[in-house]
């Protein structure tokens, strides 16, 4: 758990996105996402997907499975089809 509020804070340093912010983008409370940046709670796995498609990462970078944070041999074309295939929403 510790692994994964550290990666998640991490990314949101470095994509300058606040708690706050982020919190409202998944439509979440401010301590409900504090709960999981401090790894007093574990998101459920829909939370999680929305989790890694905001921070633009894989799930299994968050839990540790693997460590490369960011896959930067997508296209623009071909990240916005994964982010649509993980939020479940078609392409504009």
């Amino acid at each position: 758990m510790q692994l994964f509020a550290k990666r998640v804070s991490q990314l949101m340093d470095e994509q300058s996105v606040s708690t706050r912010m982020l919190a409202e983008n998944l439509n979440l409370s401010y301590s409900a996402l504090n709960n999981y940046l401090h790894a007093r709670r574990w998101p459920d796995l829909a939370t999680l997907r929305q989790i890694a498609c905001q921070l633009h990462t894989s799930t299994d970078y968050l839990l540790g499975l693997c460590d490369i944070p960011y896959d930067n041999q997508l296209t623009e074309a071909e990240w916005q089809l994964v982010v649509s295939l993980r939020t479940n929403t078609p392409l504009e």
